[in-house]
Parts: C-alpha cells; structure tokens; sequence
C-alpha cells in the first residue's frame, strides 16, 4: 500500500516538474525574443493551461488518496 502511495507522489512530482519546465521554456523564449502581440496572447493562454493543469493534476492526486485511504 505504501509502495503504491509513493510511486504515486513520484508520478504527480513528475509531471508537474515536466509542465514547469515547458513554462520555463516559454518564459525564456518571451524574454529574449521580441514576440508579436497575438503570440504574446497565446503563450499568456498556454500559461493558464499549464497552470491549470498542474493544480487538475494534483487535486486528483488529492482526492484518490484521500478517497482510497478514508473508504
């Protein structure tokens, strides 16, 4: 059970270090380039997608667990 529990935590800590590095990424890239206005408005967009499925990811990471060990 325990196992299970941290290769879970391993799998959230992954993927949510895979999306801040591709919101890195896109950072870097709008600070050294000069990025057109409508660019600029969907790499905004892209970075409330990133960040919105950060938080999708560890709220149900949050609940199975919690739904698993409290049942």
């Amino acid at each position: 059970m325990w196992i299970e529990f941290v290769g879970d935590v391993l799998d959230v800590l992954g993927k949510v270090m895979i999306a801040m590095t591709a919101l890195a990424v896109y950072d870097t890239l709008t600070r050294k380039q000069k990025v057109e206005a409508t660019a600029d408005k969907g790499i905004r967009r892209e970075h409330i997608y990133a960040f919105l499925g950060i938080t999708l990811i560890i709220a149900g990471f949050t609940l199975r667990h919690i739904g698993r060990y409290l049942a």
